[in-house]
């Protein structure tokens, strides 16, 4: 019975089952190379290393506040302040995601970010002061429930720095 049901793929003789052979061209198949050739995946969002413009200074802050998001957030990625902070704000705001991880709680954010100016030090291109409003929404959860939030308008000056040929960060700021 199963003969009759697999015999479009064998034939039989009189030693046993062999395959059957195919007609006409056959595709060529390998296993150490893709058929097709596969693009490359595409590199995770970072910091631009162009020069500083309003345009670079909000890409930079606003990756800031989205790692911020993941960072305090249910998820806890913590990992991730590093994409974005340097010394001394590193520490600091490692410390503080992992405080909240520990007691089980977490923040969920909301902002909205005006770049109002940004100063480049005239005796080192690679470090910048940028000036802001950020409008901030957080609701503090504790144990999943929500126990309080908050809604700021903040004027925020940040720091920036980079090191040749690397992305910008943020070194530390200070709200106004």
């Amino acid at each position: 019975m199963l003969s009759s049901l697999f015999g479009f793929l064998f034939k039989s003789d009189q030693n046993g089952l062999e395959a059957a052979t195919l007609k006409g061209e056959q595709a060529i198949v390998r296993v150490d190379a893709p058929p097709i050739a596969i693009p490359e995946p595409s590199p995770v969002a970072t910091a631009p290393t162009s020069d500083m413009t309003p345009e670079v200074a909000a890409q930079v802050i606003r990756q800031w506040l989205s790692i911020k998001e993941a960072a305090m957030g249910s998820e806890h990625q913590v990992e991730r302040i590093g994409e974005i902070l340097v010394e001394p704000s590193l520490s600091q705001w490692t410390s503080r995601a992992e405080a909240l991880k520990q007691e089980g709680a977490y923040r969920l954010y909301k902002h909205d970010l005006n770049v109002k100016a940004v100063n480049i030090d005239e005796t080192n291109p690679n470090e910048a002061a940028v000036d802001t409003e950020v409008q901030e929404s957080v609701q503090f959860f504790e144990n999943g429930a929500v126990k309080d939030s908050q809604d700021e308008l903040l004027q925020i000056q940040y720091q920036l720095v980079r090191k040749e040929g690397q992305p910008w960060q943020i070194q530390t700021w200070q709200v106004q």
